[in-house]
């Protein structure tokens, strides 16, 4: 059994700190609660800005029967303070997303500190942390220490032996290429792309990538597509048709100027499963990614559309033939490279965002373009297709 676990270290008289060992949570189901476990109740004043972080998705719910359990190294000790956030908010997470087989091999149990504010992930106490780290760095079966980027500082490298040091978006491939500790560093506004790393299934997008996935479902229909709807279904439907005739007859949007929006992140998911801006996918160092399965997700600033456009050889190719930003602020979009039969690893393909406050003409995937449409183009970044 994997736990999420908070080490602690608490103030002697000299004012210097000394580890007390871990508290360590689990999820059980609630007729399974093991001998030497609580019942979960964190002693931290930060758990409505860790409830805030999680994924607001009607359909990403805790199951009903599992409940997060606690154990402590030491049982006289007092493990609280807010720097237990971060391994409550992935043993929250955990409730409802199975970890990942590779971190459950590579680690028996994964620790992590850092408050979670109203902003994102914080820093703890400077002094705290190096004892923390020490902790982590003599334990012997404890490979993963998930921490907050702003705690570590260069002066720390020398407490370090045989550990690496990534960001949340290099860990699937340090997992795979380094059997040594690793250190994951995360900054305030990466909360969110923990749960999409660590566990299995896709979620980042919350409700978006359900519509996509699954329509019927989103929109409350029976698992049967062929089915009839429930009534639930039918009133949603009847009150969208509805609103749209209204608001088309007298409402008018405001009309914001393509240059006002900008993107705000932009990630691509490659073949090895890493997340990478895609700024870092050059023409010297391109990303690998596989046909259906990679995908970028994009945040812009302001509502608006978005759509992805790969370039092969002379023509642009529309991803799925669509925006896939359509009034809204972020989306996800799977690419597809190799629109002809030669899918040569040594053959690169240009990725284009092009993000607008209008809406974006559109193309069938399989129609060749020789210009990209009107709006803000992102780009381009250098991809090329791999199999997995």
């Amino acid at each position: 059994m994997n736990h999420f676990a908070y080490p602690n270290a608490i103030q002697k008289d000299d004012e210097s700190f000394q580890f007390i060992g871990c508290g360590r949570f689990a999820v059980f189901d609630k007729d399974m609660q093991p001998d030497g476990y609580e019942e979960a109740s964190p002693n931290t004043m930060s758990n409505k800005n860790v409830l805030k972080f999680v994924p607001k998705d009607p359909f990403f719910k805790p199951k009903k029967n599992k409940e997060i359990y606690e154990k402590t190294d030491h049982t006289k000790s007092r493990y609280f303070g807010c720097s237990l956030d971060l391994a409550w908010y992935l043993s929250y997470i955990n409730k409802y997303r199975i970890l990942k087989e590779e971190f459950q091999q590579f680690t028996k149990d994964i620790w992590a500190t850092g408050e979670v504010g109203k902003s994102g992930l914080q820093p703890v106490d400077e002094e705290q942390f190096k004892e923390k780290l020490k902790a982590f760095l003599s334990d012997s079966q404890d490979n993963i220490f998930i921490c907050p980027a702003g705690n570590f500082a260069v002066n720390m490298t020398e407490l370090i032996k045989d550990t690496t040091i990534v960001n949340v978006y290099d860990l699937n491939k340090a997992i795979r290429n380094n059997p040594n500790k690793l250190i994951v560093l995360v900054n305030e506004d990466e909360l969110k792309y923990l749960n999409d790393i660590f566990f299995e299934g896709k979620n980042e997008i919350g409700f978006l990538a359900r519509i996509k996935s699954s329509p019927q479902r989103a929109l409350g229909f029976s698992k049967e597509f062929n089915s009839s709807p429930p009534k639930i279904g039918l009133l949603i439907l009847f009150i969208a048709f509805t609103s749209f005739f209204v608001f088309s007859q007298f409402f008018t949007p405001k009309n914001i100027s393509n240059e006002s929006i900008s993107y705000e992140q932009a990630l691509i998911k490659t073949t090895d499963g890493d997340y990478l801006p895609i700024d870092q996918c050059t023409y010297d160092s391109p990303c690998n990614i596989t046909s259906g399965k990679s995908y970028i997700y994009v945040k812009i600033n302001s509502e608006g559309y978005a759509s992805a456009f790969l370039k092969d050889r002379d023509y642009y190719y529309n991803q799925e033939g669509s925006m896939f930003i359509n009034k809204a602020v972020e989306g996800i979009v799977n690419l597809w490279p190799g629109t002809s039969d030669d899918r040569s690893p040594k053959r690169l393909f240009q990725l284009y965002i092009v993000i607008s406050s209008q809406e974006i003409a559109t193309s069938k995937d399989s129609k060749q373009l020789t210009q990209l449409p009107n709006g803000k183009i992102v780009g381009p970044a250098y991809v090329k297709p791999r199999p997995e």
